[in-house]
Parts: C-alpha cells; sequence; structure tokens
C-alpha cells in the first residue's frame, strides 16, 4: 500500500446535461437539496449573505469518513459556481472549486465542467483516492445530471 501524500489537485471531470443552463445552475445553486439528490452529502445548511450571489454553506459529508465541513460560495447565474474552505474537521486543509456551464450550440443541452483542488491533512492510499477521482466524482456530476434533467422536465415537458 502507497500514499497518495496529503495533496490532490486538479481533480477534473466533465459531464452533458440535457437542461438549460438556468436549471444547471439553479440545481447547483439549491445547496440545502444537496442531501436529497447526492450521496455523499448526509446533510446541508445554508446562511444567506448581503450580497444574493455569495452564501455560505455547511455540509455534513460521507466520504472516507463522516466529517463537517463549511464553505463560502459564489455565484455567477447560469455560468458558474465557486467554491472555497472556510473551516473543516480534522480531514480537509484546502478545499476550492466551481462548477462552470457551457451552453451548446441546442440551448437545452450544456456541458458541466467540475473542478477542485483539495489537500488532505493526512495521506491515504492511492487505492481509496483512486476510487475518489475515478468513481466518486463522476457519480457525483452524473446525480446532478440526474437531477437537472428531472427539474428541467418538471419546468419544461418538451425538455
Amino acid at each position: 500500500m502507497t500514499d497518495t501524500g496529503r495533496a490532490l489537485t486538479d481533480t477534473h471531470c466533465q459531464i452533458q446535461i440535457h437542461a438549460p443552463p438556468e436549471v444547471i445552475y439553479a440545481v447547483l445553486w439549491d445547496v440545502g437539496r444537496y442531501p436529497q439528490f447526492l450521496t455523499h452529502v448526509i446533510d446541508a445548511g445554508v446562511t444567506e449573505n448581503s450580497n444574493p450571489e455569495q452564501i455560505t454553506v455547511e455540509l455534513c459529508l460521507d466520504m472516507i469518513r463522516t466529517f463537517e465541513c463549511r464553505f463560502d460560495m459564489r455565484g455567477h447565474p447560469t455560468s458558474r459556481v465557486r467554491w472555497w474552505l472556510t473551516e473543516a474537521a480534522d480531514v480537509l486543509e484546502s478545499h476550492a472549486g466551481g462548477w462552470t456551464i457551457e451552453a451548446g450550440t441546442n440551448p437545452r443541452t450544456c456541458m458541466l465542467d467540475y473542478k477542485a483542488k483539495i489537500q488532505l491533512k493526512e495521506a491515504i492510499p492511492d487505492s481509496l483516492m483512486g476510487r475518489i477521482v475515478d468513481f466518486d466524482v463522476p457519480t457525483m456530476l452524473r446525480q446532478v445530471k440526474a437531477r437537472a434533467e428531472f427539474v428541467a422536465r418538471r419546468t419544461d415537458p418538451t425538455v
């Protein structure tokens, strides 16, 4: 067993979603509903900010083990959401990243791009880090896709 060290950088994954950008953005920005469709999110709370395009998010996650963390998020409606870790349990040293929504030539189809830089406080086995990068991140994107396409069909049955 080898250890990956303390850093995981430049995690990147994309997925095509059959929904308009405003629906995808709404799904990403509605953090309070994450536990309903993201399997690693046990609980989520949101604190509004005086700036309507910035929120503070408290998440209870089940990844590697259960832990709580706090992020600040900044939204740019219909195009991107960025986040950065402000407080965490003893698992994460830092975590920052974002979602970018790129509209395609068909207004009902977009590419969702996920990028994150994560630094862990402790080394973990390569096999566990591989599972996160190769399985958990793509699974999360498929779950966001399913939720966005479901919401899009509910608001516009022709999608």
